[in-house]
């Protein structure tokens, strides 16, 4: 674990009178009131603060205005949802954990800071490439587009990337927990699971990189194609109108 105070759990060894047994019972390490820590601090809290604050002012907004509730403006909304829980749960406890140098909320809170954590990552990511698709379909395709796009579908498509963030994060997280549960330590540890790293990072890191890539790769090429046959109608208007001038 890292935290600001030390990077080492403090433990100390406890003598039992009677039975003679050794009991090992956890010391909390001080804060540290230096310069560096208090930056930190700040940084820390004021980027929460203003995560928090701005997801939950785009909450709001759909909420007070309806008219907003468009098909594609749900995936905004997804985002925001996603990123105000991150906010709220993995960066908050992030921030204690790091500056109390020890993690003081337990196991259960444990597992719901890193099962938060990733969660939301993944949601935000796979909402990503979501969106990344749904621009291809509608620069691609606009007449398909505009005919078959409405709000049920885009609820059905958000629907299915919370169920595939579940399905993808829960067996790993309920592995890690099953062997890696300790007091006033919590952290996903990779090398700890390399049974699962492989697959969490392909289905949830690359693969949906090299889909947006080529998503709006793919966006570029239609916009610059339609925008050269743009220009080459717009001067050829342009030598017409001189022609007609001329007559």
């Amino acid at each position: 674990m890292t935290g600001v105070a030390n990077n080492t759990t403090y433990f100390k060894d406890t003598t039992a009178v009677n039975s003679g047994n050794i009991d090992t019972e956890f010391v909390p390490p001080d804060f540290q009131v230096t310069a560096k820590n208090i930056i930190l601090a700040v940084v820390l809290i004021l980027m929460d603060l203003v995560t928090i604050f701005g997801n939950l002012l785009v909450l709001l907004s759909f909420a007070f205005e309806r008219r907003l509730l468009q098909p594609f403006n749900l995936y905004i909304l997804n985002l925001a949802v996603t990123d105000f829980f991150v906010a709220i749960t993995a960066m908050t406890f992030y921030t204690l954990d790091t500056l109390l140098g020890y993690w003081p909320f337990g196991r259960i809170m444990c597992g719901v800071w890193i099962y938060f954590d990733f969660a939301m990552t993944f949601a935000s990511v796979f909402t990503l490439v979501a969106i990344s698709v749904d621009r291809f379909w509608c620069v691609t395709w606009p007449i398909h587009y505009k005919k078959y796009n409405n709000r049920f579908r885009t609820v059905m498509i958000l629907i299915c990337v919370w169920l595939f963030v579940v399905a993808i994060w829960t067996p790993p997280f309920i592995g890690d927990r099953l062997q890696h549960n300790e007091d006033h330590f919590c952290i996903w540890e990779p090398s700890d699971n390399r049974e699962f790293v492989i697959f969490v990072a392909l289905i949830g890191h690359y693969i949906p990189c090299l889909m947006m890539m080529f998503s709006y790769m793919k966006v570029l090429y239609v916009m610059r194609s339609q925008a050269l046959k743009v220009a080459v109608n717009t001067d050829t208007s342009l030598q017409n109108e001189r022609h007609c001038i001329y007559l």
